[in-house]
Order: structure tokens, then C-alpha cells, then sequence
């Protein structure tokens, strides 16, 4: 009996040690690239999932800033929509609404100024990526004026590959 005991509490110890020192997320670690043509683009460097989770964190924010976020569905050249997420100070989350490649921007609105023309005078500039770190699951990115931004990886999963049929 006292073997059977040992036996179940070290089987219990080996499986649960392993599950609760497990990251929260899954797959490959999602890393950011900037767009070597457009230094405003970053994207993921894989296909992200529906309802994959990251936390956003901003700082030193100027004017009206949003993180504009663009599913690359049917493609990349136009995409069906544009989602604008309006930032504040501090920690947001972003959950992915379609599965898929994207692409990221940080925009900010302001009165006169380099930028695409918009209602009442305000322009929509969207600002390039003056330096960035990161570390797997972890992108940081620095903006003008001090504007960072921070993307965490929380729970994503690989895309799963489609099996192509030989015909």
C-alpha cells in the first residue's frame, strides 16, 4: 500500500511540475518584423489565430493615437477591413478576431502637418518605428516623442497547416 502511495505521488509531482511551470502560450513564439519597404509596418512573423491573445502597452502617448490592425484576408494589397483600436496609458488587450498574416501600424491624429488629410482639418499620420527590442513572445517598439509600445504574446496557438490534396 505505502508503494502504490509513493508511486501515485510521484507520478502526480512529475506530471503537474511540468504543467504549471508551462508558458501560457502555445506553439512557436510569435516574433515582429518591421516592413523593410515602410518603416511604420510591424507584423508577426507567422500566421496568427482566431482569438489568439496579447496584451498592449502603451506610453507617452501624443494627441489621438490608435493601433491600427489589418487582416490580410483575401490579401495583404487590400485587405476586406481595417480594425482601429484606440490606445490609452497603461495595459489593453487585443484578441485576434480572423485567422490569418497581419500587418500593424500606430497612427495619430493631429491638426495640420505631414499626414492623410481627414475630417475638420485633423490629419492621420501613421508613425515609423524609430527602434525596437524583443525577445520571443515580446515585441517593444519606439515611436517620436517618446511614444512606445509594447505587444506581449498571452495565448496564441499555431495556425494548424491545411493538407493539400494531390491531384
Amino acid at each position: 500500500m505505502n508503494i502504490r502511495m509513493a508511486l501515485v505521488g510521484f507520478l502526480a509531482t512529475s506530471i503537474a511540475g511540468p504543467i504549471a511551470n508551462a508558458s501560457p502560450s502555445a506553439g512557436p513564439p510569435v516574433e515582429f518584423a518591421v516592413a523593410k519597404g515602410d518603416g511604420t509596418i510591424f507584423y508577426p512573423t507567422r500566421a496568427l489565430r482566431y482569438g489568439d491573445i496579447f496584451t498592449i502597452t502603451a506610453h507617452h502617448l501624443n494627441e489621438y493615437n490608435r493601433l491600427m490592425v489589418v487582416p490580410c484576408r483575401p490579401s495583404c494589397e487590400k485587405p476586406d477591413f481595417v480594425l482601429a483600436y484606440p490606445l490609452q496609458f497603461g495595459l489593453q488587450h487585443l484578441r485576434v478576431p480572423v485567422s490569418g498574416h497581419y500587418y500593424f501600424w500606430l497612427e495619430r491624429d493631429q491638426i495640420g502637418g505631414p499626414g492623410v488629410p481627414w475630417r475638420y482639418g485633423w490629419r492621420r499620420q501613421p508613425l515609423p518605428v524609430l527602434d525596437r527590442q524583443q525577445s520571443p513572445d515580446h515585441f517593444f517598439a519606439t515611436f517620436d516623442h517618446g511614444t512606445t509600445l509594447a505587444i506581449h504574446s498571452v495565448d496564441v496557438h499555431p495556425v494548424p497547416e491545411i493538407a493539400h490534396p494531390d491531384h
